[in-house]
């Protein structure tokens, strides 16, 4: 295992959940062993981690620090470009005992390029959706998103897909090829509002060189600015915590990003 997934993996067990979970599994640990005093502080600041994690204006805040990096803007007054990239995590699979797939809590990401493509900002889109854990004859989401733009009305020749990436180190470099079959000089990215400043460095590293120019377009904004009912906000939501849950994901994959260009750059002798 590399230094980088072993980084990876420790920012990820220090998420709010686990980090809570393992803080309180050394409080009963300290407990049985009669260090009491430990015991009680380690019981408290597992408590605070999930409280803290666990409201709304506090998930809200981290959240809104990632959205608001690359605003959102309506199709019609986005940048025009040769193509628009649609990254993946739109649709669940069709695994029993589904009859279908499904539209995910992200399926903006779709609807949003059928708008840019009816907005007559890009020509082509380019869908970068494969599996991240594939497996003989287990569908593939691209697939199901090309499906989709069709019945959305987007003629099948306007598209093109990447099928084998599993993440957006993946899609970065199979995007690349792609928007170079079909000539392209300008790209537009378009992912979640969160995910975007970790998709966008991704790509960036991925296609420096390339002589492509990508622009963010951002969709699937989850903090706007109306505010919850003044009596909710105190109390713990477990949907606040998902929100917290998620973007420390998003944190964590651009901590580790940064990480990985710098020990690039310090092996190659860059400054």
């Amino acid at each position: 295992m590399s230094t980088l997934e072993l980084l990876r993996i420790g920012f990820e067990w220090a998420s709010p959940l686990p980090l809570a979970l393992t803080l309180a599994l050394l409080a009963l640990v300290l407990g049985w062993r009669r260090r009491t005093r430990s015991a009680w502080a380690l019981g408290f600041l597992a408590v605070a981690v999930l409280g803290v994690a666990s409201n709304s204006q506090f998930s809200d805040w981290v959240t809104g620090r990632l959205e608001r990096r690359y605003p959102a803007l309506p199709a019609t007054q986005q940048a025009s470009a040769d193509a628009a990239v649609i990254l993946g995590g739109a649709i669940s699979l069709h695994y029993p005992p589904r009859a279908s797939y499904q539209l995910s809590p992200a399926p903006d990401r779709i609807w949003h390029a059928v708008e840019l493509y009816r907005a007559g900002k890009v020509r082509i889109l380019i869908v970068a959706a494969g599996s991240r854990w594939p497996r003989e004859g287990s569908p593939i989401e691209a697939d199901h998103i090309v499906d989709l733009l069709q019945r959305w009305g987007i003629p099948r020749q306007a598209i093109v897909a990447d099928r084998e990436s599993g993440d957006t180190r993946e899609n970065a470099s199979q995007a690349l090829a792609l928007a170079r079959s079909i000539k392209a000089r300008r790209v537009l990215l378009v992912t979640s509002a969160l995910h975007m400043p970790r998709a966008l460095k991704t790509f960036e590293r991925a296609w420096e060189g390339s002589e492509i120019e990508l622009l963010p377009a951002p969709t699937d904004v989850g903090v706007t600015g109306v505010t919850q009912a003044r009596w909710h906000v105190p109390f713990p939501s477990a949907n606040a915590l998902a929100q917290t849950q998620r973007a420390w994901r998003e944190y964590v994959g651009l901590w580790t990003l940064k990480w990985a260009v710098r020990a690039g750059a310090n092996a190659s002798g860059a400054p």
